[in-house]
């Protein structure tokens, strides 16, 4: 009974060729997940930058409006005051 891999030295060299094959398709993928990996690291880093561009934006909105509140305040305050008087 013959080799049950076939052909005589039992289809070694099929095997090695299917293997180097997946080795370059394993390469392919790898180079393309690469770049996928890299192309989403790149606008991880641009969408970092729009969050932080957005939170220093708001910051400055929020101490914007504690100013405007805290002048309003003392507005009411003077003219309560002058009301008062008269």
């Amino acid at each position: 009974m013959g080799d049950p891999r076939g052909g005589e030295g039992g289809g070694r060299g099929d095997r090695d060729s299917h293997s180097k094959n997946m080795n370059a398709e394993d390469f392919t993928l790898a180079h393309d997940e690469a770049e996928e990996l890299k192309a989403l690291d790149e606008t991880l880093d641009q969408l970092d930058s729009c969050v932080s561009i957005l939170e220093e934006r708001s910051d400055n909105l929020n101490a914007k409006i504690r100013e405007f509140l805290e002048e309003s305040r003392q507005e009411r305050a003077s003219e309560q005051a002058r009301a008062e008087q008269n």
